[in-house]
Formats: structure tokens, sequence, C-alpha cells
């Protein structure tokens, strides 16, 4: 494969981790990164691993943050992608067969839908993916 698209691949894998952390694909990026990373050692998948879920962490803790400020939160999903792209370049030097495999890191295959949903009635109703839990306004003690 031609070093220029190489690094171009490299370079939008890179970003595309870390816009995939931002929306909660952590879960499906990590079996991607391990199927991209078949001719590497355990170790190395490990510790891309335990690089993913920090840097999930650190995304998702810049997020929730009260009052988070937005340009914190884009300075930090630039860094990340530019360590992943260091970190993936890394990678193919060292295994240079697994260079044809760069295209399955640039898609998300986790899509999430954000949209407002009105109920009436009594009950829980859920539409989508619930992540925490439901807490009935009932089940609260009084202060």
């Amino acid at each position: 494969m031609d070093e220029s698209v190489i690094e171009a691949l490299l370079i939008g894998a890179g970003g595309n981790v870390a816009a995939t952390l931002l929306t909660a694909g952590a879960v499906n990026l990590r079996s991607r990164l391990v199927g991209f990373m078949r001719h590497g050692s355990a170790r190395e998948r490990e510790e891309a691993l335990s690089a993913l879920d920090a840097d999930a962490r650190e995304l998702d803790a810049l997020a929730r943050a009260a009052g988070a400020d937005p340009g914190v939160l884009a300075e930090a999903e630039n860094r990340i992608a530019a360590d992943w792209t260091r970190r993936l370049g890394d990678y193919v030097q060292a295994h240079e067969q697994d260079a044809d495999a760069l295209p399955a890191l640039l898609g998300s295959a986790h899509v999430v839908r954000i949209g407002s949903q009105t109920n009436s009635g009594s009950g829980t109703f859920v539409n989508g993916t619930v992540f925490g839990g439901i807490r009935n306004s009932a089940d609260r003690e009084a202060p």
C-alpha cells in the first residue's frame, strides 16, 4: 500500500477512534481494534485496549462535567486523535501486513440516536437504549 494512502488512513482512523469514543461506541470499537491488530502480540492488544478504555473514561468525564467547556472537550478529542494516529502508525510500522485492515477503523458501526419522546399515562416508558438506570420519582425518600 502506498505510504501516502497509509498516512491518510492513519489520520482518519485516529480521528475516528476519538469521535467514536465520544458517541459511546467504545465497546464496538474494542472488537474492531482487536480485529485490526490480528498480527500483534497479546501485550500489544492489551496496551491498546487499556489506552482505549482510559481515553473513553477521560472523554466521558469531560462530557459529563457540569458546565463543561466545549473547547476543553474539543482539545481533548484532538489530542486523543493525534495519540491514536501515532499509536496506530507505530503498530503498522511493526506489522505492515495489517495496513490493509486500517479502513475497518474508519467507519462507525455504532449509531447514537438523539431525540425526544413524549408519553402520557402512568408507568415507565422507554424508547431506545438506556444508559444508567431508571428511577421512579415516587421511590425517592423525602428530604
